[in-house]
């Protein structure tokens, strides 16, 4: 209807999704051993390792994405680090759909588009002329 083309498109969700991952990792970087503990009453065997790569992937991961920097990259690990909640929400944490998986779901498809689809020409992947945009 209104003629947007990705490259328009993905420049207000990729600051708005990565807003949303940096915000919700920001917990997880100002307290990590409270999210290693977490981590190991979840099951995870090397809680430490997990933590950090969780803290790191959604804090510094979602800023990247709202600059739209190594999109596809990170992405990918953002899709991988959503793959993970939403299979604790419905399989392990009996949630099904009750509640609660929502915003994890909405991460995890957003993610998965700026993998398949890049950033954008509006990103610094393209300002950059990085390869995979």
């Amino acid at each position: 209807m209104f003629g947007l083309d990705w490259n328009t498109a993905s420049l207000p969700l990729r600051i708005g999704v990565g807003i949303l991952f940096a915000v919700h990792g920001w917990p997880k970087i100002i307290d990590l051993k409270k999210q290693v503990n977490w981590l190991k009453k979840e099951g995870f065997i090397i809680a430490p390792f997990f933590a950090f790569c969780l803290a790191a992937t959604e804090f510094f991961g979602g800023i990247a994405l709202a600059f739209g920097f190594l999109t596809q990259i990170v992405a990918g690990l953002l899709f991988i680090s959503m793959a993970v909640a939403l299979y604790k929400h419905i399989f392990s944490w009996n949630d099904k759909f009750k509640g609660g998986y929502e915003l994890a779901f909405i991460l995890w498809t957003s993610a998965f588009l700026f993998v398949i689809l890049g950033a954008g020409h509006y990103s610094l992947d393209a300002l950059l002329n990085l390869p995979f945009f």
